[in-house]
């Protein structure tokens, strides 16, 4: 399995975080995700910290390549607004799935266990190893709701018959493909894909931003437009799709991201007036590029 060059400094800026950490370096300059110091304050595991940037370490940008498309099966690198990238639906479901088979080394490495997310001993169940493994981008939450929806997380890790064997084989043989998203997220799965993403890297000032026109935005045609979505809403894709964005965000911003993924989860069954309205405080920071 091959590792992941990870960062926290913006693609396109300077990587000041990681020229200034004690981590071990890539030829590209980001950290080399299995072997950061746990002395690091901002790329070890234990600090989970959101990492803006990442590709696994057989597409690092800095080797050689045939081609310089940017490979199918790279992790998506989380720019600023200005400057996100539109990405595949086949490089969303390679991401996902390599996510899977980051949180199956993350088992290996520090065990597995039952009815907890980590235990006193540092093990952990099938969607904590998916949720703290390294990098943190959304996907973790993502991952979570899709496992879930194919009857894959906590109550079957817990069941009494269930073996590690059997988790580390979902995590290493399970592909997400995007029939699995359209079935858990809905018809608008890709936008829900990027608001958790986006969600997953706000800093404070842009939590409290979009938290700031959230409030500033409500009024009788907001109301009627939530409700319009509200009433378009499959259960089971809305339920995951808000509880998505709402854990991967936050706390200030946590009402607008369940809004954006709401508009995104119904945007095929409601007017652009109402999608326009219900995302409008999310698009603060992040706007929509079509």
């Amino acid at each position: 399995m091959t590792t992941t060059h990870i960062g926290r400094s913006f693609l396109g800026m300077r990587p000041d975080i990681e020229d200034s950490c004690p981590c071990p370096k890539a030829p590209c300059g980001l950290v080399i995700a299995d072997e950061a110091s746990p002395e690091c304050g901002q790329h070890h595991w234990s600090a989970a910290k959101t990492m803006r940037q990442s590709h696994p370490a057989d597409e690092c940008p800095a080797e050689a390549r045939p081609t310089p498309a940017a490979p199918a099966g790279s992790l998506p690198d989380l720019t600023p607004p200005s400057g996100d990238p539109i990405m595949t639906d086949q490089q969303i479901t390679t991401a996902l799935t390599h996510r899977l088979r980051l949180a199956h080394d993350y088992m290996q490495t520090h065990g597995w266990t039952q009815h907890t997310e980590k235990d006193e001993q540092g093990q952990v169940c099938l969607t904590g190893a998916v949720r703290l493994c390294s990098p943190k981008t959304g996907d973790e939450y993502l991952v979570r709701a899709v496992l879930q929806h194919r009857g894959l997380a906590e109550s079957w890790n817990d069941a009494a018959d269930r073996t590690v064997a059997d988790v580390l084989d979902v995590l290493s043989t399970l592909e997400i493909t995007d029939t699995d998203l359209e079935h858990t997220f809905g018809p608008g799965w890709a936008g829900v894909v990027r608001v958790v993403r986006e969600a997953a890297t706000l800093t404070e000032e842009q939590a409290d931003r979009i938290s700031a026109a959230w409030d500033a935005a409500q009024s009788a045609a907001w109301y009627a437009a939530q409700s319009a979505a509200w009433y378009a809403a499959w259960d089971a894709a809305w339920d995951a799709a808000q509880s998505a964005a709402w854990d991967a965000a936050q706390s200030p911003a946590r009402p607008a991201a369940r809004d954006a993924a709401l508009a995104e989860a119904t945007r095929h069954h409601t007017t652009p007036e109402q999608y326009q309205l219900l995302s409008a405080p999310w698009q603060t920071v992040f706007p929509v590029q079509d």
